[in-house]
């Protein structure tokens, strides 16, 4: 699986996004509609800072929408990940 940044990383965009839209196609349109969100805003998140992008992490205003999510739905995303900003990789 392709990780931006570190490959011990998870990044939280793809965390997120795999946990709340699945794999495939699809995936972050079902993200957004879920956050309540534009596609294009979700699309941000895994684009370069240089690009005006999130570079792998989530704005911080989506984050306890995130967490309550996750809680109701039992995502596998934790506070630790939303804080740190990616998932390490177990070795």
């Amino acid at each position: 699986m392709h990780h931006i940044g570190k490959p011990d990383r998870i990044p939280l965009a793809e965390l997120v996004v795999r946990e709340i839209g699945g794999n495939g196609r699809g995936a972050a349109a079902k993200t957004a509609r879920v956050l309540g969100i534009s596609a294009s805003e979700v699309s941000k998140w895994k684009a370069p800072k240089e690009k005006w992008g999130f570079g792998g992490d989530v704005p911080t205003r989506l984050k306890e929408r995130i967490l309550d999510l996750a809680k109701r739905e039992n995502l596998d995303i934790t506070p630790e990940d939303l804080v740190r900003g990616y998932r390490k990789v177990p070795a």
